[in-house]
């Protein structure tokens, strides 16, 4: 019913911490050690397998003066995206809609899906790459009014939504991938992998 169900159902009980954002990993020995942005060390750890977009994985192995061959060649575009809720039915989309518009690329009514519960018509709209790259340093709330306009004038409508929120995806869409499944380095159990392999 929701984006993330998957990855609740298989994490099941285990030990996840959210909210950590890890800088830079330490090999001591035959264990990993972790620190995180507010310096806290996570310790004792057989294997690191890091699943993130790729700059971010260049980021944490510069910090940490490791290196994984490949994962700097990778390419991504970014996408804007809105959220949109409305408070009564709309009959203007189904599903979802492909576009050749200049600005937004897709739309999707995400009240449409299986087992969403859900009292509002909800939908959620992507940005062309370009015209994401061209606006994605403006502020989210510049950005919703503006997709909000493009997407009243391709729908036709007077689009009145209780809920309108833009989100910046900077790693969106992959445009030059690993070309392999994913990176490990069986000498000291560290890996990578994403939807950049």
């Amino acid at each position: 019913p929701g984006m993330s169900s998957f990855a609740r159902f298989l994490a099941g009980q285990r030990d996840v911490r959210f909210d950590t954002a890890v800088e830079a990993l330490t090999r001591t020995s035959n264990h990993w050690s972790l620190r995180d942005i507010n310096g806290k060390h996570y310790d004792g750890f057989d294997a690191v397998i890091l699943s993130l977009p790729s700059p971010q994985i260049s980021a944490i192995l510069k910090n940490s003066n490791i290196e994984l061959e490949g994962i700097d060649q990778i390419h991504y575009s970014p996408c804007w995206a809105l959220m949109l809720a409305f408070d009564e039915a709309v009959d203007f989309l189904e599903q979802a809609l492909s576009s050749d518009d200049p600005v937004i690329a897709w739309i999707a009514k995400n009240s449409s899906k299986p087992t969403r519960a859900s009292t509002s018509e909800t939908f959620v709209v992507h940005a062309t790459p370009q015209w994401s790259a061209d606006h994605l340093e403006l502020d989210a709330n510049i950005i919703a009014k503006m997709l909000l306009s493009q997407f009243s004038e391709l729908m036709q409508i007077k689009a009145n939504p209780s809920i309108i929120l833009a989100h910046r995806w900077r790693y969106a869409r992959v445009t030059k991938p690993l070309g392999r499944p994913f990176l490990w380095d069986k000498n000291i159990n560290l890996g990578a992998c994403g939807d950049w392999a």
